[in-house]
């Protein structure tokens, strides 16, 4: 059985709203709990999938040229490399950067093969915070230690158990501050919650300071059963040439993928045409570098 269907059934158990990095939900309709106002249109993207040694190049020399740690680059470039060896059709995956229509649905042909343990234990796959957070955390300080919550379970289980991430004490305190869901009450107004957010964000001390070129892109997600923001999924974003490059994995079992923007706005608008941040009447909130998009 596909692992699309596995997390799923873990994520209903714990009854959180896993979407994004959690769980590919590309083919989501109006039945999903997305109503006809949250369709989304169709956004053209140019990207790859970096399945070749000179698209790998490139993208070596676009990090480290850009201020991103060496060792943090290539422990990226292993965690693409493990993934896109262990996709079962890699007809499906771009080598070089193509057009396509729209990212919704782009990725359901993908068939993964499972890292299984000697004992049995199947390992959790990097998520869209894991990957974005190897790139980003060398621009990131926090303070103090809290527990993960719920909406961390299959990251800390990847952190705590897959050997291709190298997680130190402080990179896990750090993750967890950056990445744990936020409370917002009864707050259903935009700008009222994104200062609830950057206020807890505050309280764990966590602050970005990196060369203006690298930025760390969070779309919080309303849980509306938990009255909580959580990050769905996260990119790195780096200004190069005039152009605006994302990096990011798609979700846990879809491909890590390159994408190139003219413009700051195209890049909102196409991380705002996945269909599954959709779901709540309170509409996904955007921070680049814990500001407002």
């Amino acid at each position: 059985m596909k692992k699309r269907f596995i997390t799923l059934a873990l994520a209903l158990v714990i009854g959180s709203m896993m979407v994004g990095c959690g769980e590919d939900k590309n083919n989501l309709t109006e039945d999903n709990n997305i109503s006809s106002e949250n369709q989304v249109e169709k956004v053209p993207v140019t990207l790859s999938n970096i399945t070749n040694k000179k698209m790998e190049d490139e993208v070596k020399t676009l990090l480290i040229n850009n201020g991103i740690n060496g060792e943090n680059v290539d422990t990226y470039i292993n965690y693409i490399n493990d993934y896109n060896e262990r996709v079962e059709d890699k007809s499906v995956l771009k080598e070089e950067f193509v057009t396509v229509d729209s990212i919704n649905g782009l990725y359901a042909a993908v068939s993964l093969k499972e890292k299984i343990l000697d004992d049995g234990m199947t390992l959790s796959e990097i998520n869209c915070r894991l990957s974005a957070f190897e790139l980003f955390k060398d621009f990131v300080t926090t303070k103090g230690e809290i527990e993960s919550d719920n909406y961390l379970m299959f990251d800390i289980e990847a952190i705590d158990n897959n050997p291709i991430l190298d997680f130190n004490k402080e990179d896990k305190e750090k993750y967890i501050n950056l990445f744990n869901p936020v409370d917002i009450g009864d707050a259903k107004d935009s700008k009222k919650i994104i200062e609830l957010i950057k206020d807890e964000l505050n309280k764990r001390e966590v602050k970005i300071e990196n060369n203006g070129k690298v930025s760390l892109i969070n779309i919080y997600i309303n849980d509306e059963f938990e009255n909580k923001m959580f990050v769905g999924h996260s990119v790195v974003m780096i200004e190069n040439d005039g152009e605006y490059i994302v990096l990011e994995k798609f979700s846990s079992i879809d491909p890590f993928q390159i994408s190139k923007f003219s413009n700051k706005e195209d890049v909102k608008k196409y991380l705002l045409s996945r269909n599954d941040i959709y779901g709540s009447e309170i509409k996904p909130i955007i921070l680049i570098n814990n500001e407002e998009f």
